[in-house]
C-alpha cells in the first residue's frame, strides 16, 4: 500500500482514526479476523501503524486534541514594515 507522508491531520482524519479501529475492535469475532485492529485500521485507511498509534495515544492521554488543528510547520512569512 502507499501511505502518504508528511501531510497533516486534520481533526477529521483523527477522528475517521478513532472511529474506524472502534469499530474493528468491536466486531473483530464477529468478522473472525486475525490482525490487529491497529493493522487493519491502517490499511483501511492508508495509513501508517504508527500514525493510528499516535493519534489513539493522544486519544486516550486528551480526548479533545483530536479536535485542535495541526500546528504550521516550517518558517513563517516575512513581513516588511510599512514604515
Amino acid at each position: 500500500m502507499k501511505y502518504i507522508r508528511g501531510k497533516p491531520l486534520y481533526p477529521g482524519g483523527k477522528r475517521a482514526i478513532v472511529s474506524v479501529k472502534g469499530y474493528f475492535d468491536r466486531n473483530k469475532k464477529e468478522l473472525g479476523l486475525t490482525e490487529s485492529s491497529v493493522q487493519l485500521t491502517a490499511d483501511a485507511l492508508e495509513i501508517g501503524v504508527s500514525t493510528v498509534k499516535r493519534v489513539m495515544a493522544d486519544y486516550r492521554r486528551y480526548p479533545l486534541l483530536l479536535d485542535k488543528p495541526p500546528k504550521p510547520k516550517g518558517h513563517p512569512n516575512y513581513a516588511i514594515d510599512c514604515s
